[in-house]
């Protein structure tokens, strides 16, 4: 079993949640996470460099896109977005900005120069250096989360037609 962000036991096709929220919301609540999970994915474009702020972020290996629903019992709702990166926080920060350590050199003019804009020859070099700094960077946001449930919402009251029975 692959690891993810959530508790698998709260999947939608899993008897514990079916017997919490009953069949028929079980079904509706399962069909929107997977609409706007859809959406999420879609507004996501595989491309290289960063996205301008404001649009939402290019993927450039993938993870960004495997995103995830699932039922939360607390609020009763369903929760959708990506899994984290490992103990990192890269789809939190893209989503709504924040501040991330970069790690860097500074050269002979006293300017920052971020290891992942070198080669891999001259990354190889500064880290064997011992010169290694890391600096604070501001992330300016890239939504994909509240762009995807606002462009999502008109279809999600469909899902109820015909599944309340008297």
């Amino acid at each position: 079993m692959a690891k993810t962000g959530f508790n698998t036991k709260l999947y939608f096709d899993k008897q514990g949640v079916v017997d919490a929220v009953g069949k028929a919301r079980a079904a509706v609540m399962g069909r929107q996470g997977a609409y706007i999970r859809k959406v999420m994915r879609n507004s996501i474009r595989k491309k290289k460099g960063h996205a301008p702020a404001g649009q939402p972020p290019f993927s450039h290996q993938g993870n960004l896109k495997k995103i995830e629903f699932a039922y939360d019992p607390k609020t009763a709702s369903v929760v959708v977005g990506p899994p984290k990166f490992g103990s990192g926080t890269a789809p939190e920060v893209l989503d709504k900005g924040g501040m991330v350590k970069v790690r860097g050199i500074v050269n002979r003019r006293g300017e920052f120069i971020p290891l992942y804009v070198m080669s891999a020859k001259g990354r190889l070099a500064a880290i064997n250096s011992g010169k290694l700094v890391i600096r604070n960077a501001e992330v300016k946001p890239r939504p994909f989360s509240e762009p995807a449930l606002k462009a999502a919402q008109p279809h999600l009251a469909k899902e109820w037609k015909g599944r309340v029975k008297k």
